[in-house]
């Protein structure tokens, strides 16, 4: 009897940041989507660049460079 592998098909959403590949599972992704203005915020933590306004709603645009401690 043969044995069965067991194989995880669940979608990634990969990506790159400072030359190392990451993923996210895709179920947990709300969307996607090119953002033209960010709105900068005073005070507000150096990786984070400001807010977008998408849909109605005001969304933090955070830099994950900055946040890790990477070069902008």
């Amino acid at each position: 009897m043969a044995e069965k592998k067991s194989t995880n098909t669940e979608p990634y959403i990969l990506f790159e940041l400072a030359g190392a590949v990451y993923g996210m599972p895709s179920r947990v992704i709300q969307q996607l989507q090119m953002i033209e203005q960010i709105t900068p915020v005073p005070q507000a933590p150096p990786w984070v660049d400001g807010v977008a306004f998408n849909r109605g709603k005001v969304i933090p645009a955070i830099n994950l460079r900055a946040r890790f401690g990477f070069p902008r």
